[in-house]
């Protein structure tokens, strides 16, 4: 019998076969050579959802073998750049200590693809909330270290997720101590000096302060400490991590040395609460500060009270600062000012957080002269629920935007305040003052967005309750001039139709009592979505993109 060869056949007609076959065959087809592989993996993608990788790449890693995405992205030689790179690396049905070594397998394969690539314009690698024990890390830390180098060299944007709170601050043989005696504080003294002195110079000085260290926890299979990178050609000016094992030893000196070999203008931090705050005050951000004093832009997101205070202390240490966000709960922000001599902060234009931690940002002394916008979030809760934090009282709020008013007089500055009314439960109601002289306190808001609660029963008492919530929210900040609403329904989306009646409506409520605001829109989010910002979710992997008509929609 003689041999047929594929590649005789005219392309059409090749095609046109593959469209006959199982992708699982297309895949073997396209493993059996090169040529062939050019026109087959991309078939075998677009069965598989990938019709456009070269736009937009999302994979997760098969742990059954070689016959999944990653294989085909890998021999599809014609694809030498993707914009938007998306990484998912699930959970595997194996169970006990060959869960991570299939997870350094996957790691591994997907460095192979991405190491052909020329460039990726954005990428996210997000790892299952696996709970990285010491024994099991070995061989995962090198293999992910070799990924992200790969990835630094070939990308702008990148995102690492990592959100279980269950990760190496509980297993690491490093242990975070603060020094308190006078007798450890001297031999720590003298220790570095000695370090200071040598001719070689180890990873260790990661590992110690002036009033800090990390004491080695004896281990029968301890990690390595971590390398920093010696030359790391990378063009990262964006990174976002929500991962906090790489923040601590044995991790912490290769990603700090990274960070300092970027060109990293944008940083975003999602610090979850397996990090004591100590850890944050006396490691974690001053080894920031060291690595990307060129930062101009932060996004970071806490759970400890003294957190917001430590950042707010080194402002002066990002002299090219221009927006800042903060997430996380606010805990009673402490009352206290900095002591430092005022700070200028020249090319600071954004401030995005909640209205405690505006009001407690602008307290300080610093001055912001190009100062632009200041984006608040503000919840509306129900008052009928002990389990739910109360809502706060008119007269709270109307203080507190006094104060910020005043500073804001002080510093002879008026940037745009635009505000997000997030309510939670189906009847909050905003209360409003009856006193005059309290209401002109919120003139200083331009812009509103209110996410409405959910109201249940017809269509049309809907409507009413909808209108008469808006216009209640507009009798605390009558001076908008631009509002959105973001609608949740229950039921399958309205049609068009019944969207523009809506929009009619509720418009012509508002502009009967409010003449003043001249830009209306309105956006639906699916019900079970909750409209929310970055700086409000748990964690990256949950946080969803608002619609762009929303005034909040760069919060």
């Amino acid at each position: 019998m003689v041999p047929f060869d594929l590649l005789a056949l005219p392309t059409d007609l090749f095609l046109e076969i593959l469209g006959h076959l199982q992708p699982k065959d297309i895949m073997n087809i396209g493993l059996s050579c090169r040529d062939l592989a050019l026109l087959a993996t991309p078939v075998y993608l677009a069965r598989r959802g990938l019709p456009d990788p070269e736009t937009s790449c999302t994979i997760r890693p098969s742990w059954n073998g070689y016959s999944d995405k990653v294989t085909a992205l890998t021999f599809n030689f014609s694809l030498v750049s993707v914009q938007q790179f998306h990484c998912v690396f699930t959970e595997p049905k194996a169970r006990g200590v060959f869960k991570v070594s299939l997870l350094t397998w996957n790691i591994r394969r997907v460095n192979k693809f991405i190491s052909r690539l020329s460039s990726i314009g954005n990428a996210t690698i997000a790892l299952y909330p696996y709970s990285l024990h010491t024994d099991s890390m070995r061989d995962f830390m090198p293999a992910f270290v070799e990924l992200l180098e790969t990835i630094l060299q070939k990308c702008n944007s990148l995102q690492v997720s990592h959100p279980s709170p269950y990760s190496m601050a509980f297993n690491t043989n490093y242990r975070f101590e603060l020094l308190e005696s006078t007798t450890a504080l001297i031999w720590q003294g003298i220790r570095r000096l000695f370090v200071k002195y040598l001719s070689f110079r180890t990873e260790d000085h990661f590992l110690e302060g002036s009033d800090w260290r990390y004491k080695k926890i004896p281990r029968r299979n301890p990690i390595p400490l971590s390398k920093s990178p010696l030359q790391l050609q990378s063009k990262l000016t964006t990174l976002d991590l929500s991962s906090d094992f790489l923040l601590l030893p044995p991790f912490s000196p290769w990603i700090f040395g990274a960070l300092k070999c970027s060109p990293i203008s944008s940083l975003t931090l999602s610090l979850l609460t397996s990090i004591p705050a100590e850890e944050f005050r006396h490691f974690i951000f001053p080894w920031i500060i060291d690595a990307v004093p060129r930062l101009e832009e932060i996004k970071i997101s806490f759970s400890y009270r003294d957190s917001l205070f430590v950042v707010v202390q080194s402002m002066s240490s990002f002299p090219l600062l221009r927006k800042i966000t903060f997430g996380g709960q606010d805990f009673n922000l402490p009352p206290t000012l900095l002591s430092s001599a005022e700070c200028n902060m020249v090319h600071f234009i954004s401030f995005t957080g909640t209205l405690d931690q505006a009001v407690y940002f602008f307290a300080q002394p610093m001055s912001f002269p190009s100062l632009k916008f200041i984006n608040v979030v503000y919840d509306l809760v129900r008052t009928n629920n002990p389990n739910i934090l109360q809502l706060s009282n008119s007269d709270s709020l109307s203080t507190k935007f006094s104060i910020l008013d005043k500073r804001l007089s002080e510093m002879n500055i008026e940037p745009l305040i635009t505000m997000c009314l997030l309510p939670h439960g189906t009847t909050a109601q905003p209360q409003i003052p009856q006193d005059e002289l309290e209401l002109e306190k919120l003139n200083g808001v331009s812009r509103l967005n209110i996410a409405l609660p959910f109201f249940s029963g017809p269509e049309d008492k809907t409507l009413v309750s909808q209108a008469s919530y808006v216009r209640l929210c507009l009798a605390l900040f009558h001076d908008v001039k631009a509002l959105s609403l973001v609608f949740r329904d229950r039921q399958s989306p309205l049609n068009a139709l019944s969207q523009e009646a809506r929009r009619s409506t509720i418009q012509a409520a508002v502009l009967k009592d409010h003449p003043s605001v001249i830009s209306f829109d309105i956006a639906y989010d699916p019900f079970e979505v909750f409209h929310g910002h970055w700086r409000n979710s748990s964690n990256n992997s949950n946080r969803h993109r608002h619609p762009e008509s929303c005034v909040c929609s760069d919060f």
